[in-house]
This record gives structure tokens, C-alpha cells and sequence, in this order.
């Protein structure tokens, strides 16, 4: 077996870049995947839900932003789209609409200084630059 390798190595260095890629690949499809349907919620759950080319147009540019961010934006991008699923459902199912309609200003804001509590301002900073800089608006 290790003849094999050290006559091989070039062969096995290969085989092995060739299967981090695939993974690699297959792990950015699974996680682009996701943000997309998150995204797909929450803009059926906005009053204004953008549709046709317009909703084309911002799924692109969330696919474009997926690309272009590190490991720990894509975390604190993942925990913003949760995070705002979850506070648009909840200003949904609300009996009173009146008072959540008050009150959905502060849930976003408490949303966004939870994102920074968890993690960290420059990390929150760093995705809402690139979030304008790719044209994705949430």
C-alpha cells in the first residue's frame, strides 16, 4: 500500500482535490439551496412581495452574495434569514394586529442586536457591506 503511494502520490493528491471539490461543491449547492428557500418565505410573508423579475432579480443577487462571503458571513447570513422568517411569521399569526404592527419595529431591532451579541459587530458590519455592495436587500 504505501509503495503504491509514493509511486502514485501525483495520482493520489489528485484524487484527493478532485473529492474536496465535489464536496466543497456539493455543501455551497446544499447552503445556497437553503438561503434560497428561507428568502422564498420570507418574501411571501412580506406585505410588498416582490414577484416576476423583480423576485429573479433579488434571488439572483442573494446566489451572487452566497458566492462572495467567508464561512462566518454565511453564518451570520443564515442566522439573519432565520432570524427575520421567524419575526415576520410571528408579526403574521399575531391576534392583534394593531399592537404587532407597534411592536415590529422593535422585534427587527432586537433581531439585529441579537445578530451582533452572537457574532460580533465586525462580522455583522463585514455582510451588510457586501449585502449592498451584491444588491441583496432583505
Amino acid at each position: 500500500m504505501i509503495s503504491f503511494i509514493t509511486k502514485n502520490w501525483v495520482w493520489v493528491i489528485v484524487a484527493i482535490l478532485v473529492v474536496y471539490l465535489v464536496y466543497t461543491n456539493k455543501k455551497k449547492k446544499e447552503i445556497e439551496a437553503k438561503a434560497v428557500a428561507a428568502y422564498n418565505k420570507i418574501n411571501s410573508l412580506i406585505a410588498k412581495a416582490k414577484q416576476g423579475p423583480e423576485f429573479e432579480k433579488e434571488k439572483a443577487s442573494l446566489l451572487n452574495l452566497l458566492k462572495n462571503v467567508s464561512a462566518k458571513e454565511r453564518e451570520v447570513l443564515t442566522d439573519l434569514l432565520n432570524g427575520s422568517m421567524a419575526v415576520f411569521t410571528t408579526a403574521e399569526q399575531a391576534k392583534d394586529k394593531e399592537k404587532e404592527r407597534k411592536d415590529f419595529p422593535g422585534q427587527i431591532a432586537k433581531m439585529q442586536s441579537d445578530l451582533i451579541a452572537k457574532h460580533g459587530k465586525a462580522n455583522v458590519m463585514s455582510l451588510k457591506a457586501k449585502m449592498d455592495k451584491y444588491g441583496f436587500d432583505l
